[in-house]
């Protein structure tokens, strides 16, 4: 499997609905929500439609088990929820966000309908 990239991620479908919507990769920009969360290795994306308010992100990062589960548990005792999705995913409703771990590697959507469009979570 090739490695991730902010062109790769998400299915052909997602990356044409971001073409109709306007929104180009841009470079990533700080994210508290974001920087919190992150490892400092992985990878961040950002598309945004010029001069709007409209973007969507992107991150994955690796992780542990263990981390994984005090992550989620933190974020749930800070008022995440658990979304009971096919991903397991955490939505974090104050940042728009979702979280999922799969195989060793956290998903960071915003908007949380992202992970959907996901390939390494199908």
């Amino acid at each position: 499997m090739d490695p991730a990239s902010c062109d790769t991620v998400f299915d052909a479908a997602e990356y044409a609905q971001f073409e109709t919507d306007g929104l180009t990769v841009r470079e990533a920009s700080p994210n508290a929500n974001l920087d919190t969360l992150m490892a400092a290795d992985g990878i961040r994306c950002l598309w945004r439609k010029p001069n709007t308010d409209l973007e969507a992100w992107y991150a994955q990062w690796p992780s542990d088990q263990a981390t994984w589960e005090a992550t989620r548990t933190d974020l749930l005792g800070a008022g995440a929820t658990d979304s009971g999705d096919a991903f397991g995913s955490v939505l974090q409703p104050e940042s728009n966000s979702a979280l999922a771990h799969r195989d060793g590697i956290v998903y960071f959507t915003s908007p949380p309908r992202l992970l959907g469009s996901v390939l390494a979570l199908r």
